[in-house]
């Protein structure tokens, strides 16, 4: 199939403590650079799943986003849509406990205001010539509107966090499938529960809802049919990219025409995989 990611990409600096973890001292742990960026990595899964994927986001013109080009064209995706841009590279720091839980994460995500709404509606014939579109909420609200407006083809956007995902409270109505952490679907669904915020985000027009609830699993619905799946691995190091890996099996599902639950599985599967190192 043929997907088109619109998002971020950025250096990720993955820190995690070695024992305990003591704020306000230095603790003794491991640190780790990598490309990351929720669009960056859900692009990077559907690629290895052998898919053709194009990615529209943006490259700075600094040595991180060489590093960052370098990395995506090795995975193999289309580049030809990204911004180059003279702004410093998009970059995530992420804090870990022992547990492999986040303790804390800072993002700094300016350079995505390069990718406008203006520049995704020129577009818009080249990102509607693909099977679905996965799109994150680091996109400016106005992007995001223009996109959900352009579009033709089924839309599935990751609400990244609490305070970017309020941006997607006017693009409900378009989305074939939304996927949220708790917090993320308490802050737009208004419902406390993951079945109650699920279904409240049903109503307002998303098509397939998924609560991703980390040890606990995901909360699936549609129309149709709601599930709690449980997870097939227990996590015991950074979480940084599961749910973005799980975002890329929820979308090979939704191209399918499958349901919630089925892309709930697929997307598990996918995490599943990234977790084994397959």
């Amino acid at each position: 199939m043929r997907f088109c990611v619109v998002g971020g990409i950025n250096l990720d600096v993955t820190g995690w403590a070695d024992t305990g973890f003591r704020t306000g001292d230095s603790n003794p742990g491991q640190i780790r650079f990598s490309r990351g960026g929720v669009g960056g990595n859900v692009a990077v899964c559907l690629a290895n799943e052998g898919h053709d994927v194009s990615l529209v986001s943006v490259l700075s013109n600094d040595v991180f986003g060489a590093f960052l080009r370098c990395e995506c064209e090795k995975s193999g995706l289309d580049l030809r849509c990204c911004v180059t841009s003279d702004a410093p590279s998009s970059a995530y720091m992420a804090v870990h406990g022992p547990d492999g839980e986040l303790v804390i994460g800072l993002n700094d995500m300016a350079s995505m205001n390069c990718l406008t709404a203006d520049r995704l509606h020129r577009m818009r014939s080249f990102i509607n010539g693909h099977d679905a579109v996965v799109f994150d909420a680091n996109l400016s609200e106005s992007a995001i509107e223009v996109l959900c407006g352009d579009a033709d083809c089924p839309l599935i956007a990751d609400a990244v966090s609490a305070a970017k995902c309020k941006r997607l409270m006017g693009a409900l109505p378009y989305l074939s499938a939304l996927k949220l952490n708790l917090l993320e679907a308490q802050t737009l669904g208004g419902e406390q529960t993951p079945k109650d915020a699920g279904q409240a985000l049903l109503r307002r027009g998303v098509k397939n809802v998924f609560v991703s609830l980390g040890r606990e699993g995901v909360y699936a619905c549609d129309k149709n049919e709601d599930a709690f799946l449980r997870p097939q691995k227990q996590l015991d190091r950074p979480t940084s990219g599961v749910g973005d890996a799980m975002c890329a099996g929820i979308a090979q599902g939704v191209a399918m025409g499958l349901g919630a639950v089925k892309c709930a599985a697929l997307g598990q599967d996918a995490a599943f995989r990234l977790l084994s190192g397959r």
